[in-house]
This record gives structure tokens, sequence and C-alpha cells, in this order.
């Protein structure tokens, strides 16, 4: 079972703080997803997509970049994010 933490002033860093609630929502679902499916981070756009179930996820994510929590990636042939080094660290539980 793989594991995220979160420092405990995770909510303090204002970067964080400066997140509205859909922002926020990608944030910590992208950390989550990439805990999950050890990722080391990257999240394709079709994930974005599925991770917000919103008509602007592309945007949020790009507002997420502009943020510097998220960076332009391309993984695979595939496109997307990743995650820019962050209070949060990933696990395995065997």
């Amino acid at each position: 079972m793989a594991w995220v933490k979160m420092e405990a002033g995770f909510h303090d860093n204002p970067k964080i703080e400066s997140l509205d609630d859909i922002q926020f929502r990608l944030y910590v679902s992208a950390i989550s997803y990439s805990g999950q499916q050890l990722t080391d981070g990257f999240i394709s756009h079709a994930r974005v997509l599925k991770l917000i179930a919103n008509q602007n996820a592309k945007q949020v994510a790009e507002q997420l970049a502009e943020a510097k929590l998220f960076e332009a990636s391309t993984e695979a042939l595939d496109t997307g994010c990743r995650l820019r080094s962050s209070r949060c660290h990933v696990g395995d539980v065997e």
C-alpha cells in the first residue's frame, strides 16, 4: 500500500494559501494519485481531467504551474504535468 504524508504546516505555505478551492483540490488529488500510482509526480492531462472533472481542468493545471506547484512534462509519449518538489512525501508500505 502506498501513502503520502504532508508536513503539518502544509496549509501555511504561501503557495498553498493562495489557491482557490478547485486549484487546491487538483493539487491535493494529484499528490494522492501520484502516491497511489507511484508516478514520481507525473500526472497525465487525461488524469487531470478525471481528478477534478471540470471543463477548465487544463487551465487549472496551468494556474498551478504559474504558482510553481506543477511543471509541464512529457513522459512515455504522454503529455501532462509533474508535481514540483513540495512538503509532501510518498512512501510504500509492504
